[in-house]
């Protein structure tokens, strides 16, 4: 009898299948707004740069540059938080999916597909494997040992840290800038960082809407199989 209830807790739960497209949707809305505004701040940052080509500001042009350059950041630090919320509870979601679908034996839960973004060390390397098995699992639930991480994925993953250095280098860089052309230097090389966040929200999307897909068509072979076996 316990052996029977263990077999039926194992089995796929179609009803517990969450549809991911309208948070999906939502998530690449936000990014693509995050992409929008990155664009923008790089123009912004361009355009200091050329201020402090010019070795002379006037007070005007500066506070100018200053309110410009501070609202274009409040505005991406609020689509950045919402987007890392939306992303967050995208991959829950999706986690909690690929178990209802029949896939066993994922290494990371997910509580903690989304809690190892924000642990140090761990966050250099455990989100890609949660996102890895996410990818596996979602396409071959039941086998997703036997499949293949997509290029994408890790194409993603090397983005994300590529761009978190490079952000981390032009915090430094802009903070360590004491005279005019050092802040030029660095506001040229935060607008290439800016620009860099566009590909990042660009490979980010394609990942969530590539697994998103794959669900909806396991959920569908799956709801074939149970329609079929009566």
């Amino acid at each position: 009898m316990h052996r029977y209830f263990r077999c039926r807790a194992c089995m796929p739960s179609l009803h517990a299948v969450r549809d991911l497209r309208g948070l999906t949707k939502a998530l690449l809305i936000l990014l693509s707004l995050d992409a929008a505004v990155s664009i923008v701040a790089a123009a912004s940052s361009l355009m200091q740069a050329q201020l402090m080509g010019l070795g002379y500001l006037t007070q005007a042009q500066a506070e100018a540059n200053d309110l410009r350059e501070g609202l274009i950041a409040l505005v991406w630090l609020v689509t950045f938080l919402a987007t890392v919320v939306a992303f967050c509870r995208w991959i829950f979601v999706a986690n909690k999916n690929v178990r209802a679908l029949g896939a066993r034996g994922l290494r990371a839960s997910p509580g903690w597909a989304v809690g190892s973004f924000f642990v140090p060390i761990a966050s250099l390397w455990i989100p890609f494997q949660a996102m890895k098995e996410l990818w596996l699992a979602s396409y071959q639930p039941a086998d997703w040992r036997g499949g293949t991480t997509a290029g994408l994925v890790r194409a993603w993953w090397a983005a994300w840290l590529v761009n978190w250095v490079l952000a981390n280098v032009s915090q430094h860089w802009m903070d360590a800038a004491d005279h005019p052309a050092a802040m030029a230097s660095a506001s040229y090389f935060q607008a290439f960082v800016k620009l860099f966040e566009v590909l990042l929200c660009l490979a980010a999307g394609l990942v969530v809407s590539r697994i998103t897909a794959a669900q909806v068509a396991s959920a569908d072979a799956l709801r074939a199989s149970e329609e079929a076996g009566g």
